[in-house]
């Protein structure tokens, strides 16, 4: 995949979009109306990015990303943890004691 965009027609409507490459520097604001490269379905047109307000919320916290055990721990000793937040919070004490027991042996 280049990393220049490249216009192509779109669909059986006329149109035109422009495909994104993959040079990463594009903002989401830039990309509206451009197509995704990828094929979902075969010999259908790709995908194209929609306006920023149009995405439902919860997609928002997709770019935070997700807390590390650090954050929580934190958060846990100022304020009560949500449900989620206690779920991921055991989840990472657990995948952090494997870790360590992989690392040492059994000696721990």
């Amino acid at each position: 995949m280049s990393s220049t965009l490249e216009r192509r027609r779109s669909g059986g409507d006329g149109a035109t979009a422009e495909t994104v490459g993959t040079s990463g520097d594009s903002t989401l604001g830039s990309l509206k109306g451009k197509s995704i490269p990828i094929e979902i379905i075969a010999g259908k047109a790709d995908p194209v990015y929609a306006e920023v307000g149009s995405y439902p919320d919860w997609t928002e916290s997709l770019k935070n990303g997700s807390s590390t055990i650090n954050q929580i721990s934190k958060k846990a000793s100022t304020a009560q943890l949500d449900p989620l937040e206690t779920k991921r919070l055991h989840k990472l004490q657990n995948r952090q004691k494997i870790k360590e027991q992989n690392l040492f042996g059994n000696a721990i």
